[in-house]
């Protein structure tokens, strides 16, 4: 995610410890480095439909740590960066790129400020349940239309479209890692087509949200004692309710996520 204090910069600043490790692996059957609600095979789903391949150079916004990134290098063979407002996350994925002698780059940037690249730099550009984090989403999105080649692909989640009713309580919780953007349906569609990008498709990919924070949930509370000396007590149990919240209003279909599929429509 992309902000410069949250609970992920504690995640990422020990993201070596074991027993972190522990919970990805339990949490995701995979663990790719993860801290979203993605699984190692909607990831590489998600990888097929930008159509990658070793010619190719991937923008990874919000990218966190930098482990999915990694995994798309490794998949596909393509050139990766990677941008993330979170030092420490940024660190952490530059240490993994070092060590695995992968074809990717990662840089401390803002993700809803202007992108420090030329015009039509990326063939494709990911971002994982991130976008609901940055402000004026069409200017960002008319960024990633900017950055991205003509007829390139912009795949990207967002975890907490407005399906339901929601409580002020329950808004609050499932903010709890940082600023979010609320979206009702339509709204992406929207703002992709003023942007300069056609749709190619929308799925629902909630069942991986319900499934996913149950399971980091309860990966969490195996491992609580170890994890309260990482984070502290009130961290603990603030995430734990934050995973709490966002399972049951995934689960009961109040807030969906949902994937976008876009292409940079050609200059007419």
């Amino acid at each position: 995610m992309s902000e410069k204090s949250s609970p992920y910069d504690e995640i990422y600043g020990n993201f070596e410890n074991e027993v972190l490790a522990r919970v990805r692996a339990e949490a995701f059957g995979e663990d790719l480095g993860q801290n979203s609600w993605l699984t190692g095979s909607e990831y590489r789903h998600f990888l097929r439909l930008l159509n990658l391949n070793s010619e190719m150079r991937l923008l990874d916004v919000c990218c966190g740590s930098g482990g999915p990134a990694l995994f798309a290098a490794r998949e596909t063979g393509c050139r990766v960066t990677g941008i993330d407002q979170s030092e420490s996350g940024i660190a952490e994925a530059r240490r993994q790129s070092m060590t695995e002698n992968q074809n990717a780059d990662f840089v401390v940037a803002d993700a809803s400020q202007q992108l420090a690249y030329k015009d039509a730099t990326f063939d494709a550009i990911i971002s994982i349940d991130a976008v609901n984090h940055l402000n004026n989403r069409l200017e960002v999105f008319r960024e990633f239309h900017r950055v991205v080649r003509a007829e390139g692909r912009l795949l990207f989640t967002d975890p907490i479209t407005v399906t339901g009713i929601l409580t002020t309580a329950e808004i609050a919780i499932r903010s709890h890692i940082g600023s979010m953007n609320f979206t009702p349906p339509g709204e992406n569609e929207r703002l992709l087509n003023l942007a300069g990008f056609e749709v190619l498709s929308v799925a629902d990919v909630t069942d991986n949200l319900v499934n996913t924070s149950k399971r980091r949930f309860e990966a969490r509370q195996k491992y609580s004692t170890e994890l309260m000396t990482i984070e502290g007590e009130s961290v603990f149990v603030a995430l734990q309710d934050f995973l709490r919240t966002a399972h049951q209003l995934a689960d009961e279909r109040r807030l969906s996520r949902f994937v976008f599929l876009a292409r940079k429509r050609p200059s007419a």
